[in-house]
C-alpha cells in the first residue's frame, strides 16, 4: 500500500497510530511494513504541500487492513518511544546527507519524502 491524501477513512483499513508530521509517520509505517503489515499514510494533502503542523494540519494518520491492527498495536506498543525513534531516525539521516553532501535543512518536505525513499528502495 502507498500513500493516501484526503481519505481518511477506507473501509477496511483501521488507524493505528496519529503524529504530527510526515517524518515519523514515514518511520512507523516503515517498521510495520518490515514485519509484513502493509500499511498507508492518510494526512490532509495541505500539510504536505504547506508543510504546517499547527491545529490539526499536519496529522498523519498510519493505516493497516483491520485485519493486521492488533499486531500493528503490539508492535508499535513494543517499540521504543516515538521520541528516540524519530532522534535515531533524525540523526541517521542527517548523517546519509552529509556523506552525500546534501542539506537536510535545505529540503522542503517533499524532497525530504522523495531522498527517503530513494534510500529505501535503491539496491
Amino acid at each position: 500500500m502507498g500513500e493516501e491524501a484526503d481519505n481518511p477513512t477506507t473501509p477496511d483499513l483501521v488507524e493505528v497510530y496519529t503524529t504530527q508530521g510526515h517524518l515519523r509517520a514515514n518511520v512507523i509505517k516503515s517498521k510495520l511494513e518490515a514485519a509484513g503489515i502493509p500499511a498507508l499514510l492518510s494526512y490532509d494533502s495541505a500539510s504536505l504541500v504547506f508543510g504546517l503542523t499547527v491545529d490539526g494540519i499536519g496529522e498523519v494518520r498510519v493505516m493497516v487492513p483491520e485485519q493486521y491492527a492488533a499486531e500493528a498495536r503490539r508492535i508499535l506498543a513494543e517499540e521504543q518511544p516515538p521520541e528516540a525513534l524519530l532522534d535515531y531516525g533524525d540523526m541517521q539521516i542527517r548523517a546519509l546527507c552529509r556523506q552525500r553532501g546534501v542539506d537536510w535543512d535545505g529540503l522542503s518536505e517533499e524532497e525530504r519524502e522523495r531522498l527517503i525513499d530513494d534510500l529505501l528502495h535503491q539496491e
